[in-house]
């Protein structure tokens, strides 16, 4: 801060100045924890055929009750993305690491507060139905085949910033008028499961699909 109090002589070095502390700012950022989360694609091996298995969230879950998941959540210190994906879904089916072989990620994905939330794909053996009722309403499975032959339908989602109450509209250009920003997107839908398999888990779902089909 010395050197800021006197502009006057900084200036000859603000070059090197302002590169030495955007230096130090991005290695403090790189200390700071971030949101990051994990999931596991279930794969059960049937006589039938490799089926996939979902989740419906717990309707006493505060985030998201009711909705189409995969076993998953945020990770806790000191764990890889990996160890999450694997604790989670122990506690979520209520299965021990043994049934679980983890084969390998498989797709990213970013969350709307910066986040990332990485997919793995995993074979589940000796499963018997089981959940966590304070987690988990229930689960399902779908054929892996039926998702070869049917694709997901995309529809479009829209994220907009809208002020506060306490944003001073009236100093903006054209006042309560302002022309916030706004973001579309695109949702996928698979149209024909019971219950719906959508949004970031029908994204996975997606991701996982073509990489069988290719």
């Amino acid at each position: 801060m010395s050197k800021l109090n006197d502009m006057n002589k900084l200036n000859d070095d603000f070059p090197a100045f302002l590169r030495e502390k955007i230096a130090a700012d991005r290695a403090r950022k790189k200390k700071e924890p971030t949101h990051e989360a994990a999931v596991l694609a279930p794969i059960l091996l049937t006589e039938t055929g490799p089926e996939l298995l979902f989740e419906v969230r717990s309707w006493s879950l505060k985030h998201q009750p009711g909705d189409v998941c995969f076993p998953g959540g945020s990770l806790e210190p000191g764990e890889t993305p990996r160890d999450a994906a694997l604790r989670e879904t122990c506690e979520e089916l209520l299965v021990s690491p043994e049934q679980v072989t983890i084969i390998d990620s498989f797709a990213e994905s970013a969350t709307p507060s910066g986040g990332k939330v990485t997919a793995f794909a995993g074979i589940l053996r000796g499963y018997t139905g089981t959940c966590s009722k304070d987690e988990v309403d229930r689960v399902f499975t779908v054929p892996i085949s039926w998702f070869l032959h049917h694709e997901p339908e995309f529809r479009t989602g829209v994220q907009m910033n809208l002020p506060g109450s306490d944003v001073p509209q009236e100093l903006l250009p054209n006042g309560k008028n302002y022309q916030w920003a706004k973001t579309t997107y695109r949702i996928p839908f698979y149209f024909g499961t019971d219950p719906l398999i959508w949004g970031l888990t029908a994204r996975f779902t997606r991701a996982l699909v073509k990489i069988l089909k290719s």
